[in-house]
């Protein structure tokens, strides 16, 4: 496993932006978004137990 510095090296050398939805995997799933909620009702959600926070 590399270090995050060479990950990111290596990404932006075959055209990806790390930072783009294209390095997470996640380009093209904007049409399976339900509803977006505003940071105000998640922190309502967190506070109110809806949600439960994981950390990888």
């Amino acid at each position: 496993m590399g270090s995050i510095r060479h990950d990111i090296f290596t990404k932006r050398k075959n055209g990806v932006d790390p930072i783009s939805p294209k390095a997470f995997g996640s380009a093209g799933m904007a049409s399976k978004i339900g509803k977006v909620f505003s940071l105000e009702d998640m922190q309502k959600r967190y506070d109110k137990g809806e949600l439960d926070p994981k950390v990888n």
